[in-house]
């Protein structure tokens, strides 16, 4: 999973969260399913911050989709742990963009994750383009 350098980046949003017993699974670590549940809750935190709440989206009438993922789960993550994790947008082209998350305990890596998405418009129920409101989040790196 190689994160590109050249291309535009959205300013990066931190979010924390400890993880409860109903997270693991019954071998007492973070259960993967609950681990994207709660990079879900990261991202919709980062895309409020960049003025996409989900108040926001509902009012434009096109939302973030998820078209493909990948992620690299490097260390075990227990109860309790204080998750902190980082979510970065990067624009690919007009008509996407991923978001890169990484998951750390106490500055050590043990996740991350790359979620490449398009803008769904409601009306149409198809990919649209991009709009400004969109693109301006990102920025040289």
């Amino acid at each position: 999973m190689n994160v590109p350098t050249e291309n535009l980046f959205s300013p990066p949003s931190l979010f924390t969260y400890e993880v409860q017993a109903n997270d693991c699974d019954k071998y007492e670590h973070l259960n993967h399913a609950e681990c994207f549940r709660i990079l879900e809750r990261a991202r919709w935190n980062a895309l409020g911050e960049w003025g996409h709440s989900e108040v926001a989206v509902k009012k434009m009438g096109a939302g973030p989709v998820i078209i493909s993922m990948e992620a690299d789960f490097r260390k075990e993550i227990l109860q309790s742990a204080i998750l902190e994790i980082s979510t970065q947008a990067e624009l690919l082209n007009s008509r996407f963009f991923a978001i890169h998350q990484s998951v750390q305990i106490e500055k050590s890596l043990h996740m991350r994750a790359k979620f490449k998405h398009g803008l769904f418009s409601l009306e149409s129920r198809s990919l649209i383009v991009l709009p400004a409101a969109w693109t301006n989040v990102f920025e040289s790196n």
